[in-house]
């Protein structure tokens, strides 16, 4: 048992109103959580009750334990490829200092053609990632990147990964010419000649857009060796839960260069004896179940693709077979239905404001939308649909509308993103007729993109004020979805909170706190209730981990627990619930307000992490005190010094055997 008191323990409800509690008893055999409570008699009476070593208590100093937070809308794969093999650009205020951080990047590293060393961090062409054209001055181009190689292929990412830009390598490799692209929609030309007289009007500029950057395929489509990305996979996983993440729901297919990232989770479950260091739900891209579900019946398997369940197969896996319990699972099939307000893709009912002659883009057909729908009602998955402009939100709605009157949608549906609503979409999903349907919402996003909310959506005309006024409305948005005619809907939808990472750093906290304080609109910021429950119970909701998650206990073969059909809950502390939890070093719900400091010297606030260990089904997964995030296994292993405690101490030092010795304000030498 594990004994969690002197806490300030605060969880949503099942009506997301919080609820505080000074300790909690953990069932450590099958991870739930037993009692939880303010009484402090019977607090007293669990304290006498059992002080063997089996009976494990933590001080939790006075300080904060939320509910493990989670994150609805990431890239794990993309953020530990980022965070791995990709030249990081997003402190670039110049394009000077963007040519020096990929030089300094390519100097660093091993050349792709030195095929003496093997530690080569990019495969066959240079990456970089996270720059912003308001921060360097303009768009870089062509021969900014041509500045830094014309040897090795660069493919510059912009920071909401729906634009990049490369140099003359990538193109020549893609056999991308200026005759070709000539009409391709998404890549820039020169509309004047270059300053510097290298280029001319009608020459490729070097950035390419949304579906334009497929033609990039001879460089994206090189994936990395599965070893490669078994270790991704791992420092993303490690890195959300350093920051108190027990739960994401990652979409890590094609868009980030993975075909087989259920295998490759797999793979890392199995090396971590069937624990992961935070709970996958995995969502795949719709095309790459339509890819299965036509490969013949017939077709030659390879023996390097005997194990990949993307390739094998001769028919599309269901949402049942993708399941491995209580760490991973499949549930979601992704449709990208336009581009990003930055890169102006962002699909809109009207013009852009700087812009007149551009309405972004629309990137799924009518056609494909509909076999999207019908191949995730075929093979038993809920969809989840990508939308930042209000066209695409129309369309979203629209067809969730049409297949739910079918009869052939699963529920609940997500749509993500959620910036930019028209006054249709919004009136659309107010409807009583309307399903029950989660809207996952990035709201560090407010901050991020104020820079230019007002230059490419408002302006003075009564479009520009609507739309502005109709975008990143979190709380109104949650009341649309909640509540019907002023009444609470009986099958009510609700807010999950995402970072979409890399795009935005994976701090739930972080994001809690900017979307209690809405930057654009004063009136839109949500009580801390609501974004409690929107990173923890809301979230749990959408992929419905509130209700039908099997319990594997620990003791039973898998095929036992699972038959026996018992089910256990995510998204909050409460008595049956698995004990997902953090522990801070915040004492009150308002701390969460300032740890965002004030701005550097260059101009970028820096955040403070306030988590001080990760829980998940009552096991250590994060300890900030010693600085490392390990697994079960990695948790009981020994010392090779002899001692018995992890990591070489002294068993009196060994948290896994004595976590009560180990107060937050303490440190370990």
């Amino acid at each position: 048992m594990l004994l969690l008191h002197n806490a300030r323990i605060i969880t949503s409800s099942l009506n997301h109103k919080s609820q505080r509690h000074s300790w909690m008893l953990v069932n450590t055999s099958t991870g739930l959580i037993d009692q939880i409570g303010n009484d402090h008699e019977h607090l007293s009476s669990l304290n006498a009750a059992d002080n063997s070593e089996e009976f494990q208590k933590v001080d939790c100093n006075d300080c904060i334990v939320f509910p493990g937070l989670w994150d609805a809308h990431c890239h794990i794969y993309g953020l530990g490829h980022v965070l791995t093999n990709v030249a990081d650009l997003q402190e670039c205020d110049s394009i000077d200092a963007m040519v020096n951080v990929l030089t300094e990047t390519l100097d660093s590293h091993p050349t792709p053609h030195d095929e003496s060393n093997p530690v080569v961090s990019f495969p066959k062409f240079l990456e970089g990632s996270q720059w912003d054209q308001k921060e360097l001055g303009r768009l870089p181009n062509i021969y900014d990147l041509d500045r830094v190689t014309t040897e090795v292929p660069i493919v510059c990412w912009r920071r909401c990964w729906h634009m990049c830009c490369v140099n003359s390598k990538a193109l020549e490799v893609c056999g991308i010419t200026r005759e070709n692209s000539a009409n391709k929609d998404g890549v820039d030309h020169f509309e004047d000649d270059h300053p510097d007289g290298q280029g001319i009007v009608g020459d490729c500029t070097g950035i390419l857009r949304e579906n334009a950057i497929s033609l990039l395929g001879d460089l994206l489509n090189q994936e990395s060796s599965n070893d490669v990305k078994v270790q991704e996979l791992r420092k993303g996983l490690n890195t959300v839960a350093s920051h108190g993440v027990t739960s994401v729901c990652s979409n890590d297919s094609s868009c980030f260069n993975i075909s087989n990232g259920w295998e490759t989770y797999g793979r890392l479950l199995e090396e971590g004896e069937g624990t992961l260091p935070c709970r996958v739900f995995l969502t795949t891209d719709w095309e790459q179940i339509r890819k299965l579900r036509d490969v013949p019946d017939d077709a030659e398997q390879t023996e390097s693709a005997s194990n990949d369940w993307t390739l094998a197969s001769p028919h599309a896996p269901t949402a049942v077979n993708l399941n491995h319990g209580l760490f991973l699972q499949c549930k979601r099939l992704k449709i990208f239905l336009d581009g990003g307000l930055g890169a102006s893709t962002a699909a809109l009912l009207s013009p852009y404001s700087d812009n007149p002659h551009n309405s972004g883009m629309i990137t799924c057909r009518a056609e494909d939308l509909d076999t999207a729908f019908r191949l995730a009602w075929d093979y038993g998955y809920t969809v989840e649909l990508h939308s930042i402009g209000d066209k695409a939100f129309e369309i979203a709605t629209e067809q969730i509308q049409k297949y739910y009157e079918l009869g052939k949608l699963h529920l609940p549906p997500v749509i993500t993103h959620c910036q930019i609503i028209g006054v249709k979409g919004m009136e659309r999903i107010a409807s009583p007729q309307f399903p029950q349907l989660f809207l996952n919402i990035q709201p560090q996003f407010t901050k991020s993109d104020l820079p230019i909310i007002e230059k490419k959506l408002g302006g003075d005309s009564r479009v520009g004020k609507e739309r502005v006024a109709n975008s990143y409305c979190w709380k109104t948005l949650q009341n649309r979805v909640t509540t019907c005619n002023g009444k609470h809907r009986e099958l009510a939808g609700g807010l999950a909170g995402g970072s979409d990472a890399p795009i935005e750093p994976a701090r739930p906290l972080q994001g809690m706190a900017e979307a209690m304080v809405n930057l654009l609109h004063d009136d839109e910021g949500l009580n801390f209730d609501d974004a409690l429950a929107m990173y923890t119970y809301g979230a749990a909701r959408s992929v419905r981990a509130d209700e039908d998650i099997y319990l594997r206990y620990v003791n039973l073969p898998i095929s036992d627990a699972k038959a026996s059909s018992k089910k256990v809950r995510l998204g909050l502390l409460a008595h049956g619930f698995l004990a997902d939890f953090i522990v801070t070093d915040l004492k009150k719900p308002e701390d969460i307000l300032s740890l965002m400091s004030s701005p550097t010297p260059n101009g970028k606030p820096t955040w403070r992490n306030p988590v001080l260990q990760t829980w998940i089904g009552g096991k250590l997964v994060f300890d900030k005190l010693i600085h490392k995030v390990y697994t079960d296994k990695e948790a009981h292993d020994g010392c090779k010094d002899g001692f018995p405690g992890r990591s070489g101490r002294p068993i009196w030092r060994c948290m896994c055997v004595a976590p009560h010795l180990f107060l937050p304000s303490q440190s370990i030498e």
